[in-house]
Formats: C-alpha cells, structure tokens, sequence
C-alpha cells in the first residue's frame, strides 16, 4: 500500500452532509508555503522549533494549535530536513579521510604552546557534540522509517518508540525489540528492514561516541619519516663473520697514528665510566644506603671512527638486578657511523623542505629516531672460581640455568709455577686464552684469568676459570636526535666460533703504561682499588671480558664504506628521495646513485627515519572508528539523497515524547490495550499491530484491523501535503 499523494485523493474529498451520521473526513490541501513557512520548517528540521515558538509569542498570534501536515511531499522541505545530516556526515567522512590520508601535527598541538590540556578538551567537547549530532541523525531516519510503516501497513507496538529506544544498548535485548522480531506485520521486507535498521542503529549509537574521539583527538606516536636504502662495500660474511682467526688491520685499536681506518681505543672510557663503579671491599658502613641492595651503571659510551654507539652490560654480582649469567652487547662501529651518516642527509633534506614549505616535512617534533636493522654482537660469560694448584673446571653454558662445571685437563695451566709466572710473582693480573673442546658446545673459547691475593685483607690467590659465549644477535641500532649515543636491541642468532689468537690481539699491552688492557680493567675495578679488594670478583672478571670480547668484536668491518654517492645536488633529488615518497608517512626511496651488479662486494641496508609528535594516521584504533564513521555517513548519506531527489517525502511528526503522546491521548482507546495502564508483561500486547489513519479528519492510533465504518480503507490513508487535525 503506498502512501496517498493530495491530488490522488480530491476525488474522495467532500463536504459535511446533513446526515452527521455518514459525515466525510474532510481533507485541506496545504496552500503553496511563504518564505517565513520555509523559514520555520528550516528551524524546525533543524531541532530549532523554540525560535518558532519564540517569534509566535512575539507576534502575539494565537495560542491555540492549528492544523499541521503530517507528510510533506516536496523538494524545499526535503531539501530542508537533510541540512540536519549534512553537518555530522561531512564531519565524519573529514576524521575518515584525515586518518586515512594523514596528517602531521608536531611535537605539540596547534595554538598557545603550554596549553594542550585545553586543546584536547576542546577537541573531545567537538568530539561529543559530533556523537549527538550523529544520534539525531540517525533518530530523524529511524522516525521516518517508523512514520513510512505507520502510515501503510502498521508495526508493532512494541516497536512504536524504537526511534527513541534506539540510542540506549540495552535496546538490544529490551522486551520491544524481542516483540518486533517475533511479531507478524507488513511484508517480509518490512519487518527485516526494522529490524536491521534497529540493531544496526543501536550499534551505532554505542560506538559512534568512542569512534568520534579516537578520530578526533590527534595521537603521540612515532610516525614513518622517510628514509633511504644504501648499499656497503662488504659481503654478509665479511660483516657478520662466524669464525674468527685472523686479525685484519681495520680491528686494530689506534696507537701512534690515527687514520681512516683505525680504531680509537676505549679502554679510558670502560674503566672510568664503567668498572671504576664496582663495589670494593669492605663497604662504607657510614653510607647512607648502607645494607641497602648496590647498583652500577649498565651502560657506557664507545667511539668509533665517526661517531658514538652504547655498550649495554647485565652484571652478575652484588647487585639489586641480576641475570644468571653476565651479558654484553653493543652495534658494530661501522653500523653506528652509518646511522649517523644517513641521519645528516635526512635532517638535510628536512630543514630544505621545511624551509620552502614543501610537503612531506616534519618541522617540529618532540625527537627523531634514525634506525637501521642489523646484526650486532652480544657475548655472554660465566666463570668458576679455582684455586691454584686445583684442577681447572669451566662452566658449560648451553646446559640451562644449572651451568655444569667440566674439566680441563692440562698439566701445565692452573699450577704454582704456572701461575707466578703469568703474575710476575704476584705482581699483576693476567689473562690466558684457550681453545675450549667441542664436550663446551657452542662456547668456543674460554679464559684463564689469574688474580693474586691481597695482602691487606689477607685474600688468597684465584683462578677464574671464564667459558665465553660470543653471537650475532637480530637488532636495530637506533640513534635519536635527542636521545644522544646509539643504542640497539635484539635477540641472539648466530654463533661467533673465536680463535685464542684473535681473542688474544684484544689484549695488547699498553705503550703508556706499559701493562695489558686486562690488567689494566682489573686495576680500575672499586674506584681503581683493584680487583683483589672487589666484591664477588668472579663475578667482575665476567664482566670484564663480556665487555672485552663485545668491544673487540663491534671492531670486525670498520673499514665498510657506503657505496657511491648523493643524487643530483642542484635538483635535491636526494632529499625528495630522503623523505616519504607516498603519502605524507612511509619509507623514502634512495638517496644514493649506486646500482648494485652482481660482480659487486656489497650488502644492502635501510635506513629508517622516525619522527615522535602529534599526528593523524591509521592505526587499528583508527581504522575501527573509520569505520563507524563511515558506516554512519553512508546511512545518511543514502537517506538524504533518496528523500531529496526521489521521494520527496519527510515530516517532523511524532519525533517527540510529548507528540507521540498527544497522538495516543486523540486516538479512540482499543481492546488490545486492556489492564495496560499500570504496565505490559505480555509479550503479545507488543506484538499488537499499529497504524496510524485518518477518522474524521483527525490522526488517530488504531489497532489490527480496525477502521472507521463510514470510510473506505483507501480513503482512512494519510495524505501527503494535506491538513490533519
């Protein structure tokens, strides 16, 4: 049954007869509306009916309630009630496409610096104020989706204020909405689209309040900046080496002369800002912290030729953190001047694009990380504390956390004679390196350190007998431009196979001093007391060669170089190519003119650049609350344009409590309604049919199948563009 058009019922239209009995309905049709009529039906799509009301008392016009259309079939009026959807769509489909296409903000929000704390209440405010706009939307289509069915073929009454109901969750499992879906009414098609529309709307209404704030509020995070790839004149196994028994001259440390390609040395730095902080015996008992667990630096600076990496180190010892095993790592010198390399280009490229206004850029920001992914070097170490003259037992370090001790049997290492003359009678310590059996596993070499006794403390001589485990670990070396010195993280890979001979050559002799770096780390141990005087010294001695063996192997190709050079200097093609090539985030492309052929020593990294501040992208967040939004703005969307350019159809009766209710006080009291005015606790009085038709010119509320005895079912059909009562 389709809803009547004012020109199909003129016809059925007549006057009031002498017979009151048989009196026809009488229908007006609604005259051609004014420019103050469309002005009011503006306010009043727009939930702005006070400033009707407002200008009625200011004309002083009569208070007492004229005849209203209850369907409008026309282009102004429809053109009219869609301004209430265009405001929440547009606003939605622009959070969706700022998402999706991104948006940098900076390390701070837009406006007065210090106040973000404002910006983002602001921005929630705008962000809940979206949500009631998108509730009232969804409302008006609801209620014109229950008028649409009202008016034909009925709904249940349970389903009556669903265009209420709707925006509460608990809708879902409300009584009404379980008489709705149980309840026979209008077609198949009817029920199934009052029910979707229902249950989808309600979802909605749920989350299109979270989904307007994830969209709304911009995030601090860490956005894809760019970046290049370059290659580097080193083969895989020239970098990562897993046998280690020649030592090349690019691993040596400095000495006498300083060029390209040496090593400077960092021995000063360990023992300063490292080892000098071991704890000494016996402890300053005055202290504040006395009887307190002990702490100590687990990092320290490194140099290489061009630039700064981080040892990390995890002591074994007397200390509050401990692993069960001492463990060190840090980059490869070489990986650390790459970063910092490609990291100058990039900030470059940056400061052009920002000083011209080009786009992407990333002008402001809180830090920027510079990261290439990589290998690096971690060595894990564990020692046995032996006594001279005793057999020498190493721990084995692939058994788990038990650490079994095996003998090494070697008639020479470990005796008196032995002893005194790696110490010089006492006089220093020493450390020898041997190549340990395959009965060791992994672990390939291993260190004898002999440490005379203290006389003060009448400390006996030790043998520290050291099993070394060296690998290649999974990492990305990281540098920031706040952050200082690089720094990495990783997990282990690939085992390092190391010779006593190359292991030796990281333990010359001092020129200056004129004694080993061993002893020269051991000496520097509690405040440079020595490690005879040291707290749990077995557990120092790990931590030196850990360190030792870390630092000697971030060495292994430093003389790498990157292949090639920047792209055209005049155009700054390197810096288009430093910065994100799609979008406003991503991964640049490269900066370099090298193509790598297959007769060439190379390696291929990536260097990525990572910018920390405010921002709009997508995330999974993001993505859930873009499809709300959109969810929302194609339901709308598809209602404006079919109610606007086809249908013509809208209305703003029974939108309201007290209009629904008005309707039902003017309507004849049914049957199907008995014992209802205290409440409903059957079912079956929701699932009752309701229909809203014309009696006597008056809109009424009828149930089932009831209709007026003196008009056709035709005729009791509300009429679009016409007067009702």
């Amino acid at each position: 049954m389709k809803i009547l058009r004012a020109k199909d019922r003129r016809s059925k239209t007549t006057a009031p007869t002498s017979n009151k009995s048989k009196a026809v309905p009488i229908v007006e049709r609604k005259s051609k509306p004014t420019g103050v009529h469309r002005i009011r039906r503006i306010f009043r799509s727009l939930g702005l009916d006070v400033i009707n009301i407002l200008n009625r008392r200011l004309q002083r016009k009569s208070a007492l309630e004229e005849k209203k259309i209850a369907l409008y079939q026309d282009f102004h009026p429809a053109f009219y009630h869609s301004l209430l959807h265009i405001i929440p769509i547009s606003t939605a489909v622009a959070l969706a496409t700022l998402s999706l296409r991104g948006y940098y903000i900076g390390g701070e929000l837009s406006g007065l610096r210090g106040q973000d704390d404002m910006k983002f209440l602001g921005l929630q405010i705008a962000a809940k104020l979206l949500e009631l706009m998108v509730v009232s939307s969804l409302s008006c289509i609801a209620f014109a989706l229950l008028r649409h069915q009202l008016c034909r073929r009925g709904i249940p009454f349970g389903a009556l204020a669903s265009g209420f109901d709707f925006s509460k969750i608990s809708f879902l499992w409300s009584r009404e909405l379980a008489a709705t879906c149980s309840a026979n009414f209008g077609s198949r098609g009817d029920k199934s689209l009052l029910v979707v529309v229902m249950v989808v709307f309600t979802l909605l209404a749920a989350t299109v309040g979270p989904a307007a704030a994830v969209a709304a509020l911009p995030v601090l995070r860490d956005w894809e900046a760019g970046g290049t790839r370059f290659y580097v004149d080193k083969r895989y196994r020239d970098m990562y080496p897993t046998v280690l028994d020649n030592v090349f001259p690019s691993d040596e440390i400095c000495t006498a002369s300083h060029n390209d390609t040496c090593h400077p040395s960092n021995y000063g730095l360990i023992t300063e800002e490292l080892f000098s902080f071991w704890p000494s015996m016996p402890t300053q008992s005055s202290s504040p912290d006395a009887g307190l667990g002990l702490f100590m630096p687990e990092n320290t600076i490194l140099s290489g030729p061009k630039a700064l990496h981080k040892l990390a180190v995890r002591f074994r010892g007397p200390f509050v953190f401990q692993p069960e095993i001492t463990v060190a790592t840090t980059p490869l010198s070489n990986i650390a001047d790459f970063v910092s390399q490609t990291s100058k280009v990039w900030t470059l490229a940056n400061r052009e694009f920002c000083a011209h206004g080009k786009s992407p850029s990333f002008c402001y920001y809180n830090d920027i990380f510079f990261s290439v992914d990589t290998l690096q070097p971690i060595s894990f170490v564990r020692c046995n504390q032996n006594s001279v003259d005793d057999t020498i037992r190493f721990p084995r370090l692939d058994q788990g956390s038990d650490f079994p001790l095996i003998d090494l049997k070697d008639g020479e290492l470990g005796t008196r004679n032995w002893f005194d003359s790696a110490t010089r009678n006492g006089s220093t310590t020493n450390a020898t390196w041997i190549s340990l059996p395959e009965t060791f596993g992994s672990s390939s070499v291993g260190a004898l350190a002999a440490i005379p006794g203290d006389n003060s403390t009448n400390a006996a001589d030790k043998l520290m007998a050291c099993t070394i485990d060296a690998r290649w670990a999974n990492s990305s070396a990281v540098s920031s431009f706040l952050g200082g010195p690089l720094v990495v993280s990783g997990t282990p890979r690939d085992w390092v196979k190391i010779a006593p001979d190359w292991a030796q050559h990281l333990d010359p002799v001092i020129e200056q001093s004129g004694v080993s770096v061993f002893s020269m780390l051991c000496d520097s141990i509690g405040d440079f007391q020595g490690i005879a005087r040291a707290q749990s010294p077995t557990n120092a001695v790990e931590a030196i060669f850990a360190v030792m063996i870390t630092e000697g192997l971030s060495r292994i190709g430093n003389s790498a170089q990157i292949k090639g050079s920047l792209l055209d200097l005049t155009k700054l093609q390197w810096a288009r190519q430093m910065l994100p090539i799609k979008g406003l985030f991503g991964s640049g492309g490269s900066a370099f003119n090298y193509t790598p052929t297959g007769d060439d020593d190379f390696m291929e990294f990536r260097m990525k650049a990572t910018v920390n501040g405010y921002g709009y992208g997508v995330s999974v967040a993001s993505i859930l609350s873009i499809l709300v939004l959109l969810t929302y703005s194609g339901i709308a969307l598809a209602y404006v344009l079919y109610v606007t350019f086809f249908s013509h159809i809208t209305s703003d009766a029974w939108d309201t409590i007290t209009e629904l209710i008005a309707l039902a006080v003017n309507s004849d009291p049914s049957f199907e309604l008995q014992s209802t005015g205290a409440g409903i606790s059957c079912l079956g009085t929701l699932k009752q049919d309701v229909k809203v038709r014309v009696t006597k010119g008056q809109l009424k509320l009828v149930f089932g199948s009831k209709y007026l005895e003196d008009t056709s079912t035709e005729a009791s059909v509300v009429v679009t563009n016409t007067l009702y009562e």
